[in-house]
């Protein structure tokens, strides 16, 4: 009876487009007393597009009538070339051999994301089939980030054999890092707006507009001018963070929208407030694919009144019991980089580096 186990070098099993994963395969022959031979273990790297269900064939609504083609509800929309780790591989009895290959993650490709109108899984296949046996194969999922700036590593033109070329394998990483933190730090801006009902300013908006990565920190300030008679009035002020996806397979769906953290602050008799809306770690990064984009944005909604606040009682004054609001709401979009998938993973939970199969 062998046993086989593949793992990858991180427990999250997370990485950032450019990277490479380090893959191990362990081959344990449990029998104490025969032998085995295995015919071969192959190793693939594969990204696939689904369509949940009911949106599948959405794309065909913009096809001509002449289509007769299907479109199917999982594709692969990349698959590595096939590596023969073992082939025709005798294995004695009760023993353990190691196999050690690795997986480069090629850039271009949308990240790990399960959306309303397409989900992208990323995985690591490996196929073991022993002599005259059907084929069984084990699944290593891991959580791929885009790379949303250029971390492709450029060989010179002229190899200098004195150069070392081990211990690069972190390269691509920190590259990515360094470049990412240079457009969120140096080149963060602010912007400032008015907001108007009717015409009437009751408030300024001022923003920290970015760019940001995951697990920055999104802030800013309002301020209220002094209110007026019959003028509007903030009472309350919702500020919440959303990712938009926009579904480019069909005209006919909306964005699906989806809220993340929001901060919500009571603005009644302030002169002026801050706010602060994390943007969460495990996220997904603003990307662009064949069939969705997905953006960042700052949703601001302020509820507002022209009611007087405090009305006159007998004995003195109190606040109104009922006021007539509206609700006003604006977005500002934003841009969000994506973070080191090692930070990345330590916020991720019940991750599985390592899967077993016994034949």
């Amino acid at each position: 009876m062998l046993e086989v186990t593949g793992c990858v070098d991180r427990e999250s099993s997370c990485y950032l487009a450019g990277e490479t994963v380090c893959v191990k395969i362990f081959l344990n022959n449990l029998d104490k007393e025969n032998g085995d031979v295995l015919g071969w273990i192959c190793l693939q790297m594969h990204c696939d597009r689904i369509f949940p269900k009911g949106n599948r064939n959405l794309e065909l609504n913009n096809t001509k009538a002449d289509v007769t083609s299907v479109k199917p509800s999982k594709e692969a929309i990349f698959s590595s070339k096939p590596d023969i780790i073992l082939c025709n591989w005798s294995v004695p009895k009760a023993t353990s051999e190691v196999r050690e290959r690795e997986m480069f993650v090629p850039l271009g490709f949308p990240p790990t994301f399960k959306g309303q109108y397409v989900r992208y899984n990323w995985y690591l296949q490996v196929a073991i089939q022993r002599v005259d046996k059907p084929i069984q194969t084990l699944f290593l999922p891991i959580r791929v980030l885009n790379s949303t700036v250029d971390n492709k590593i450029r060989s010179p033109l002229v190899q200098n054999p004195f150069v070392q070329k081990d211990g690069n394998e972190m390269f691509p990483l920190s590259l990515a890092m360094a470049r990412i933190e240079e457009k969120t730090v140096s080149s963060r801006k602010t912007v400032i707006f008015d907001v108007t009902s009717g015409g009437d300013h009751f408030a300024t908006v001022n923003l920290n507009a970015g760019p940001f990565k995951l697990g920055d920190i999104v802030q800013g300030m309002v301020e209220f001018p002094d209110h007026e008679e019959r003028k509007p009035r903030s009472i309350q002020l919702l500020v919440s963070l959303e990712t938009v996806e926009e579904c480019l397979y069909s005209d006919s769906v909306a964005p699906n929208v989806v809220r993340h953290n929001y901060s919500q602050i009571t603005t009644a008799f302030l002169k002026s407030c801050h706010f602060r809306v994390p943007i969460q770690l495990t996220s997904v990064p603003t990307f662009t694919e064949q069939s969705v984009k997905l953006f960042w944005r700052i949703h601001f909604e302020f509820t507002v009144t022209r009611d007087d606040l405090i009305v006159p009682r007998e004995h003195g004054e109190n606040l109104a019991e009922n006021l007539r609001v509206q609700a006003l709401s604006l977005d500002h979009p934003i841009f969000v980089h994506s973070a080191n998938p090692l930070n990345v993973g330590m916020a991720l939970h019940n991750s599985h580096h390592c899967t077993t199969v016994t034949l």
